[in-house]
């Protein structure tokens, strides 16, 4: 009998020592929300002619909300967008991407001058390709990259090495990863068998 009185006395204290110790439960923390980030920001050409437009390239990530200054057109958060603007002179463009209580900026300038290059020479000589350009030429492996291109005239257009089909469009972009340097050949062709291609290399370190 003082046995079992015994036993029951030492489970009710230790059930009494661990309702005691346990303290109330902790709420889990809620996430902290990265704050936002500008992945690329660049145009298509650094120098134009008066009268002729740029493609504006951006790409963020945990940002709320985007603007580009001087105003172009209004814009919301993407991983890579293009947009078109038309400078009147030379021009310093803002990026500002806000969110979490703080922001990102970055910026480049865009050169009007009577003397330049035409746009279709600046970019490209061929008679079908307007531009074909990355956010980055050289990268890390597996780190994504945004590739854009444009054309006129063409009736298709394909990537090699075929890492997506394509299609024909005067201002188109995409993300891809590489594992190792790669030369990727833009090739356009219009309907009446005109072939044009142009070459990029991304460097992969």
């Amino acid at each position: 009998m003082r046995h079992r009185l015994a036993l029951a006395l030492s489970a009710l204290t230790l059930a009494v020592l661990c309702a005691c110790g346990s303290g109330p439960e902790k709420k889990a923390a809620a996430p902290v929300k990265a704050p936002p980030k500008i992945l690329q920001f660049y145009a298509s050409q650094g120098a134009i002619r008066p009268g002729e437009s740029v493609t504006i390239c951006y790409g963020v990530e945990s940002a709320d909300s985007v603007r580009i200054e001087p105003h172009v057109e209004d814009i919301t958060p993407s991983l890579n967008r293009c947009i078109e603007a038309t400078p009147a002179k030379t021009t310093l463009y803002t990026l500002t991407a806000a969110g979490a209580e703080a922001q990102d900026e970055a910026s480049f300038t865009v050169t009007v001058d009577p003397n330049a290059r035409p746009a279709v020479e600046a970019s490209s000589p061929s008679p079908l390709i307007q531009f074909f350009m990355a956010s980055a030429t050289t990268t890390s492996k597996g780190r994504p990259i945004t590739l854009c291109y444009g054309v006129k005239g063409a009736a298709s257009v394909s990537l090699s090495p075929n890492i997506r089909p394509l299609e024909p469009g005067e201002r188109e972009c995409f993300s891809a990863t590489f594992d190792q340097t790669t030369t990727l050949t833009l090739t356009a062709k219009s309907a009446r068998g005109v072939t044009d291609s142009e070459k990029l290399t991304i460097m992969v370190q």
